[in-house]
């Protein structure tokens, strides 16, 4: 509840307080559950539903040009660690994707996919070769070139299988 001044504030009511207790309580269980566990970190301290969402909101929503260039920063940091899941990548890239659509920077599907070629190690620069230099039609979307990458990391994990089959039995 809020006062005439806009501050939160309990209700005088004890039946009241509880129900306002309980809501709060499933209200701030549903904002926890609903973050990524780094984010958490942000939050972990309040006691609060409307606190936690404040928090969030102030750091998510904010477009001022510090939130956008950290995270322009972020994205052009991000790389596909050697041995890491190309999906835990994606995840990555898709969250900070939509950090900055909702702050009003939204990223082209083709930019995106260009900035994802360039984060690959080298284990894939055969697969980056071949998109970078391809004829296209149409610029290569993020979209297409997820499901892409996320085949070619099967194929060099078959392929890796095959090999290590290979040296075993010779």
């Amino acid at each position: 509840m809020r006062d005439s001044t806009g501050n939160v504030t309990s209700p005088a009511d004890p039946a009241a307080v509880l129900g306002w207790k309980h809501r709060n309580a499933d209200t701030l269980c549903t904002i926890v559950l609903s973050v990524q566990d780094s984010v958490l970190t942000l939050i972990q301290h309040v006691s609060k539903a409307c606190e936690a969402w404040e928090l969030l909101r102030n750091q998510y929503e904010t477009t001022n040009p510090t939130r956008i260039l950290n995270l322009e920063n972020q994205l052009q940091s991000e790389k596909l660690a050697d041995g890491e899941a190309v999906d835990l990548f994606l995840t990555r890239i898709k969250g900070l994707r939509d950090q900055m659509a909702a702050i009003g920077m939204p990223l082209r599907s083709e930019d995106l996919a260009r900035r994802c070629l360039r984060a690959l190690p080298p284990k894939f620069d055969g697969f980056v070769t071949a998109l970078t230099t391809a004829v296209r039609p149409t610029p290569l979307t993020f979209e297409e070139f997820s499901s892409m990458v996320m085949e070619e990391e099967m194929r060099l994990k078959v392929r890796s299988s095959a090999d290590e089959a290979y040296a075993a039995s010779a």
